[in-house]
């Protein structure tokens, strides 16, 4: 069973709800619109309410626009430990832009304890009966997709991958072949 309050009004919303079951874990979610153009968001859960300065995980971010079509975010996770071992565990930066048919996004990665980072980037091409998706991860993995919009409810995509570092070196080892009938009602 969990117990919990929330707030909404048009700049601030704020949920925290406990479990009551015996466990207390809490969960905390904040979140802030600064300005027109940007929000700001915070996430805690504490393993026991009963203990609050321990065992704690916690997000933050921060998203906006410099116009209405170009859009950025910056997310933090981390966790607390004790109240003296504070730390980030995972940085993460987004842009994503759309300009008429096209859309192009961004996300860029750390993960501070392997020091490691990922990223991916992806182009959408929109015509008016298909789309093209491509995707390419820093790994060299490379994504393409055809979809086909056939009927209101109903589209097919054939998709593909291919490691970019095995075919610029001459010996791509697969190429596999998807295909995707959707129907909704």
């Amino acid at each position: 069973m969990s117990l919990g309050v929330s707030y909404l009004s048009n700049a601030v919303k704020y949920d925290a709800y406990v479990d009551a079951s015996g466990t207390y874990s809490s969960t905390h979610n904040f979140t802030w619109r600064c300005t027109d153009s940007m929000i700001f968001g915070a996430t805690k859960t504490w393993k026991s309410v009963t203990d609050p300065l321990a065992n704690v995980k916690w997000a933050l971010g921060l998203t906006g626009h410099f116009d209405k079509s170009l859009h950025w975010g910056l997310g933090l996770k981390g966790n607390t430990p004790t109240l003296e071992k504070t730390q980030v565990n995972d940085a993460t930066l987004y842009f994503h832009k759309e300009a008429d048919t096209k859309t192009v996004a961004a996300e860029m990665g750390y993960n501070v304890p392997k020091k490691a980072f990922n990223c991916k980037v992806g182009l959408v091409v929109k015509q008016p009966d298909h789309t093209w998706k491509f995707r390419l991860h820093e790994s060299g993995l490379a994504r393409a997709a055809l979809q086909w919009q056939l009927h209101k409810v109903c589209k097919a995509t054939i998709d593909t991958s291919v490691d970019v570092k095995q075919a610029l070196g001459g010996s791509i080892t697969s190429l596999p072949l998807g295909f995707t009938f959707d129907v909704k009602y």
